[in-house]
């Protein structure tokens, strides 16, 4: 009996943590993107501030504080916050999508799966769908890496930013700055 008692408290453990919120564990996230100049001369960014969750039945909101840019020069990243994101009046990126939270639930601990998903991404003022190949990892029976299997390509011409990389591109007398972006992300939730 108390074997049976024992058993059915830990299966209603897991079922509430299967089906719990999973929040965005921000210090163990990160936000990464490369920047090409002089068309051979290749610089990693990121993104420091960054907000979400993923609900019981999937739904994916991420919220990116676009001021938080960190290139590694702070005059850099106060021009980009300024010329490029327009942080006064755009503050943040944001995605929404679906995931299978069934299967990523269902995963062994130290199991993955990869995936392709369709995230809606809001960027100055404007959204687009972009396609995220992802690889999900069960860390923990609480803990899920959601990673990038493949860099995203976020083109500057689909988000109004081609005017930004241009005024960048001409402050810094450089002889060009990729309109290309590719960006990958690892993010750790806690469900």
């Amino acid at each position: 009996m108390k074997k049976t008692a024992t058993l059915v408290l830990a299966l209603v453990a897991f079922t509430q943590s299967a089906l719990a919120d999973w929040a965005l564990q921000e210090a163990q996230s990160n936000i990464n993107f490369v920047s090409v100049k002089n068309h051979a001369v290749a610089e990693v960014s990121q993104f420091k501030q960054l907000e979400g969750s993923i609900d019981k039945q999937g739904k994916v909101e991420l919220s990116i504080d676009l001021a938080s840019v960190d290139t590694g020069i702070m005059i850099r990243d106060e021009r980009m916050k300024k010329m490029l994101f327009d942080v006064a009046k755009f503050s943040h990126a944001n995605l929404t999508g679906q995931v299978d939270v069934a299967r990523a639930s269902n995963l062994k601990v130290g199991e993955r799966y990869n995936d392709t998903v369709k995230l809606k991404l809001s960027l100055r003022g404007v959204e687009k769908t972009v396609s995220a190949q992802v690889s999900v990892i069960k860390l923990t029976n609480e803990q899920w890496l959601v990673a990038s299997a493949k860099p995203v390509i976020i083109n500057a011409s689909e988000f109004k930013l081609v005017k930004g990389v241009n005024k960048l591109r001409d402050l810094a007398g450089l002889s060009g700055i990729s309109a290309a972006i590719p960006v990958t992300f690892n993010l750790m939730f806690k469900g």
